[in-house]
């Protein structure tokens, strides 16, 4: 593998960790705009809860992705291990759980992005991980 792909590795994780900024702090702002979605919910409370969980997940999420892009862009870029340890170990600690979560709600969107999110996160640092010095 080249230096190149472990750029283009580096690059691709820092695009997802922005990706996970820009959505957790656009959700607030953008589920009330789509009146379709929260119209097919039962209740009037549903549709409440569902606009405080995204003012709650949105900025958490966006937290997350800042954290994963300050790994990526002073850890990974510098082909420092410990920074493809923390984003594997992040990824163990917040997928298995997530998914579950979305099963028991009956959400299966939310496992397969759970899935897609943690291919996209695991694949590139367990790659790199094998590169970097220990």
């Amino acid at each position: 593998m080249s230096d190149n792909t472990e750029r283009r590795l580096g690059q691709f994780l820092l695009l997802v960790a922005a990706g996970h900024v820009l959505l957790g702090l656009s959700m607030p702002f953008v589920l009330p705009l789509l009146p379709g979605v929260l119209a097919q919910m039962p209740y009037a409370e549903a549709a409440d809860a569902a606009r405080f969980w995204s003012r709650v997940f949105g900025p958490t999420l966006a937290s997350w992705g800042m954290l994963a892009f300050f790994i990526v862009r002073y850890g990974v870029q510098r082909r420092q291990r410990w920074a493809c340890d923390a984003l594997i170990l992040a990824v163990f600690c917040w997928a298995p759980l997530d998914a579950w979560l979305c099963w028991q709600a009956g959400f299966p969107v939310g496992i397969v992005l759970d899935a897609i999110v943690s291919a996209a996160l695991l694949v590139p640092a367990l790659i790199l991980r094998r590169r970097f010095p220990g």
